[in-house]
């Protein structure tokens, strides 16, 4: 999260492992997404891409960075 905020200006490409928990019974399923940061929620503490796609923080269980994608 350092890095992120250090090099928000550069929209760096990032790789994040995340939860979503499934909505009709307990438990849920780890999903993998790839983009282009955008930037940092702090009222709703959330990850957006340049995609539009929004991450809860909380939720996230592995970040990577990469400069291709």
């Amino acid at each position: 999260m350092a890095y992120i905020a250090d090099h928000i200006h550069e929209q760096p490409n990032v790789h994040i492992k995340y939860f979503v928990p499934d909505e009709h019974k307990s438990g849920g399923a780890i999903v993998e997404v790839s983009g282009k940061f955008k930037k940092i929620s702090a009222t709703d503490a959330t990850i957006v891409l340049t995609d539009g796609c929004k991450i809860i923080v909380s939720d996230i269980t592995d970040l990577s960075f990469s400069d291709v994608l």
